[in-house]
């Protein structure tokens, strides 16, 4: 880079500078910030510039699947996996760096998706509509949830991704129970140790793990019948 100052330098180590009547070339070390001062050094002298130098990042983007024009396949290498036809949306990594995203067709038809570039495959993790999902570090979990009402995914990466289907208990008294109905956003907060939520009714709700169960059918009959009627759950 050309800086036109008379002999200035960023103020980071920098090695070879090049000096050419009042213009000084030098490397500018990688990432060193947004807007770097300028200064030169020469001893025990020094002089800070009022102008600044603006460092310009630029990323290489690379694809790792998907191609334009192809149809939905989910569940193979990342080589056959193809996702233009249908629509990807939120998502969150793990420690082991595989991806996960919430996918649909305008609201119709879709699941979760795991994507995984170190085992370069893709697999269908839930196959119903999912709004968002998060990576919990404490539990190494994942959790997403659902636009079915009161159903939140457990999802368990060291079990081979095995789902498990879990509820919110029910606030008391009754007057102040959540429409859970299509949850659209999950998060966690580590200060407080809640989960935070938002649903399609505009509320903002939170609750903790132990707050989640398993067996909906002892914990709310009422809600259970309306589920299975809705045809929400299956009945083994």
């Amino acid at each position: 880079m050309l800086l036109n100052y008379q002999y200035t330098l960023i103020k980071r180590k920098v090695t070879s500078p090049q000096a050419a009547g009042n213009i000084l070339m030098v490397y500018a070390p990688k990432l060193p910030g947004d807007t770097c001062i300028i200064s030169v050094v020469k001893g025990n002298d020094s002089l800070t510039f009022d102008n600044k130098f603006r460092y310009i990042s630029r990323f290489t983007v690379e694809n790792v699947c998907g191609k334009t024009g192809s149809r939905y396949n989910i569940g193979g290498d990342l080589a056959s996996t193809t996702i233009e036809g249908w629509r990807l949306k939120v998502g969150c990594c793990d420690p082991e760096g595989n991806y996960y995203s919430c996918y649909s067709w305008f609201g119709h038809n879709g699941g979760l998706a795991l994507i995984s570039e170190k085992k370069n495959l893709s697999k269908k993790i839930i196959s119903e509509l999912v709004n968002d999902v998060m990576y919990h570090k404490v539990t190494e979990k994942l959790y997403a949830v659902s636009t079915q009402k009161n159903v939140i995914y457990e999802i368990d990466p060291s079990n081979d991704w095995k789902v498990k289907r879990r509820y919110l208990k029910p606030q008391d008294p009754p007057d102040k129970q959540v429409d859970y109905n299509s949850t659209s956003c999950i998060a966690y907060c580590t200060v407080d140790g809640y989960f935070y939520g938002r649903t399609a009714t505009k509320q903002l709700f939170r609750f903790k793990l132990e707050d989640m169960v398993e067996n909906i059918k002892s914990l709310d009959p009422l809600l259970y019948s309306h589920l299975t009627h809705q045809k929400y759950i299956r009945i083994k």
